[in-house]
């Protein structure tokens, strides 16, 4: 059964060199009747698009980095609106297809030859109130004197608690992208 791609939602790097990538977006999407807009990430001021909200997109076309793909779940997470990941820089631990294969993984995601894979998140909350949903890590930093003092729940069960002057919590996709990164 083909997806229908009817708006593409594009989150690209600030500063790299994204050109042609974005070509084979716009030749793709001119080619199936596809709307191309761009979901704006807070701080990033580079503008290729019109800006389009997440939940109105079929696919978040995220061209860059690792950071550019996080960028691009953070926005997506709350609409469920998925990512693809492509790899402009020189890690692309959290990519899923190279600049050179935009066309074919479009193919595959209008052909729906292609597999969603669930992530796990850190939801952070602060006095029992959730603030904020990490993708990568959380860094808890102590402000001024004392310790922080941090309860890790998984699932809703106790899992581990721990204090000193800071700490950090990485899902598996951050711990991952971590190892991958040391080694590149």
């Amino acid at each position: 059964m083909a997806r229908d791609v009817h708006t593409i939602g594009l989150v690209v790097h600030p500063s790299r060199d994204i050109d042609n990538a974005l070509t084979s977006v716009r030749a793709w999407a001119q080619a199936h009747g596809a709307r191309l807009g761009q979901v704006l990430v807070p701080g990033q001021d580079r503008r290729v698009a019109d800006p389009v909200e997440p939940g109105d997109c079929a696919v978040l076309l995220a061209i860059g980095g690792d950071g550019t793909v996080l960028g691009a779940l953070d926005r997506a997470g709350p609409t469920g609106t998925p990512v693809l990941g492509i790899a402009m820089g020189s890690l692309g631990a959290l990519t899923s297809a190279p600049a050179s294969e935009i066309s074919a993984a479009l193919d595959r995601l209008a052909g729906d030859d292609w597999e969603a894979r669930q992530l796990t998140g850190l939801a952070i909350e602060r006095d029992g109130v959730r603030v904020d949903t990490a993708i990568n890590d959380v860094v808890v930093v102590r402000r001024g004197s004392g310790q922080v003092i941090l309860a890790i729940d998984v699932d809703g069960d106790p899992y581990a608690r721990t204090a000193g002057d800071g700490v950090i919590v990485a899902t598996a996709l951050g711990s991952s992208a971590y190892t991958l990164a040391v080694r590149a």
